[in-house]
């Protein structure tokens, strides 16, 4: 071999038997044409991935299991593009309304699990405060927040 040790000494090394030193690899041959098929059917149908792609390729002559369909379609690096999700209108609960007038209440219909809403009136008493003004959002216990001169 290239360093100086014999086939048998260099193959004993690494734990190979010695009749794969000759070995070429068929495999790649035999599936070039249907991958090549492959690749057409999925230019012409992005939408269909291995399993259907492979009842085109049986119908053209390349018979396959689905499990050597697999292995092609991953060693050929194809792959289904993601699609995007929908956009869904929520009009499943109604949106509160906004403060119209000082002493208007509003988020009244807030849930008490999650403290989003109380977070972001900390951030605008603590902004309103630093500007030397007075306390204008007043909490209304059990109602929600208003907004008082």
């Amino acid at each position: 071999m290239e360093r100086g040790h014999s086939a048998r000494r260099a193959c004993g090394l690494i734990g190979v038997a010695r009749s794969m030193l000759g070995y070429q690899s068929i495999l790649a041959e035999k599936d070039a044409p249907a991958v090549a098929a492959m690749r057409s059917f999925s230019a012409q149908y992005p939408r269909y991935g291995y399993r259907r792609i492979r009842i085109f390729l049986g119908r053209e002559g390349h018979h396959m299991g689905p499990e050597r369909a697999h292995r092609l379609w991953k060693t050929a690096g194809l792959q289904l593009p993601r699609r995007r999700p929908r956009r869904r209108v929520a009009t499943s609960r109604p949106r509160p309304l906004p403060p119209r007038a000082p002493n208007h209440v509003w988020a009244y219909d807030f849930e008490g699990e999650s403290n989003i809403l109380e977070v972001y009136v900390r951030y605008l008493r603590a902004k309103l405060e630093e500007a030397g003004e007075s306390r204008l959002i007043h909490t209304v216990r059990g109602a929600g927040y208003v907004l008082k001169e």
